[in-house]
């Protein structure tokens, strides 16, 4: 197997109500770019376990420890991307990966570490109605060594 230009890292524990919904909206993105999805449970007892089992390419174990930045940072020293795109199981990639697809084919020259996307969040669980959207790093370069800090609230160092 080749190695992976994007990793997706997730961290999850008892998200029955969305993680077969994340899991699908990745489909795209991984039939268009060599991709391989790393997921940490964190101590699922509501069976999002076995449906990670259906897709993830590594699935770990991560004992809670009270702390976020432990928690991913134990999923990206899994990960053997390029670069490395981080989610959580109640986010979705929507189905206009045009520009992601686009970024990954010529990465090579992006010399930034932390990459910038945009974040839609809506109020509500049937993402209908209001929202609000917001950038945030969530693609990095794996050869820069970031990782994560703070136990909540966790960001890059």
């Amino acid at each position: 197997m080749l190695k992976p230009l994007l990793s997706i890292a997730m961290i999850f524990r008892n998200d029955i109500r969305c993680i077969e919904r994340c899991m699908k909206a990745l489909q795209p993105l991984r039939e268009a770019a060599p991709c391989e999805l790393v997921m940490a449970d964190t101590g699922s007892t509501d069976g999002s376990r076995e449906i990670a089992e259906k897709y993830a390419d590594i699935l770990i174990d991560f004992p809670w420890i009270d702390d976020f930045a432990a928690a991913r940072n134990a999923a990206l020293d899994r990960c053997s991307g390029t670069w490395c795109l981080i989610l959580d199981t109640d986010e979705y990639l929507d189905e206009h990966i045009n520009e992601l697809v686009e970024f990954l084919a010529v990465s090579d020259q992006c010399t930034e570490p932390i990459v910038m996307v945009t974040v839609r969040n809506y109020n509500t669980y049937d993402m209908e109605g209001d929202y609000s959207d917001f950038t945030a790093g969530r693609i990095v370069r794996m050869s820069t060594g970031v990782r994560y800090v703070g136990a909540i609230h966790e960001h890059f160092n």
